[in-house]
């Protein structure tokens, strides 16, 4: 049985674009919640060995580009991303999200991906400066979102990273909201009968 691990999400600045999402997965003892100690510092070096940064970790990432990115609200991104590391990424216990987010981004992120059961989700301000696991994530958005242009676009994996990347179907996405809007039940109408005192629903 494979050994459910840690799987830990942030962006590298939702007010910039392309915005980068880079998810890290991690089964070491130390990247569990409550086995953390200490602070960590934000790197923002423009050149980072990567594969160092990891160690025995794993990770992926997603690019939202500009044309995509202003058709949607900040959740909206937030439900695609996790959702798509979630249905992407095998095994994972837990998912560490860095930042204040609303507690209906876990609700709805659980809503896109059944029928499948959804790991917990937890939302940690300021986790990248808290949690190593975090602070790698943190790391890999920024680097991939300042060397976005050397890899040739958001088609392009970064070099040497092949397989990493993935590609949100945003088309996918915009027929969950249609279908969920079209089933979602509609208020009812309600109407005064004076003649006979009482209020029925229509």
């Amino acid at each position: 049985m494979q050994q459910k691990g840690i799987l830990a999400v942030d962006d590298s600045n939702t007010h910039d674009v392309p915005c980068v999402y880079a998810a890290v997965y991690s089964t070491l003892p130390g990247d569990r919640p409550g086995n953390t100690t200490g602070s960590y510092g934000k790197c923002r070096a423009e050149k980072i060995d990567i594969r160092d940064a990891l160690g025995e970790r794993d990770f992926r990432y997603i690019i939202i580009p500009e044309d995509q990115k202003h058709h949607f609200e900040l959740e909206g991104l937030w439900v695609m991303v996790l959702t798509d590391f979630i249905r992407n990424i095998s095994g994972i216990e837990q998912v560490l999200v860095d930042g204040q987010h609303k507690s209906s981004l876990a609700t709805k992120v659980k809503e896109a991906i059944w029928p499948r059961s959804c790991p917990e989700i937890t939302f940690y301000e300021h986790g990248d400066e808290q949690s190593p696991i975090l602070n790698v994530a943190d790391m890999l958005a920024y680097y991939f979102y300042r060397n976005h242009a050397r890899f040739g676009g958001p088609n392009k994996s970064a070099a040497g990273f092949s397989g990493k990347e993935l590609q949100i179907d945003f088309d996918d996405y915009v027929l969950l909201k249609a279908r969920k809007s079209k089933n979602r039940p509609q208020p009812q109408m309600r109407r005064n009968n004076c003649r006979r005192g009482n209020v029925r629903d229509y």
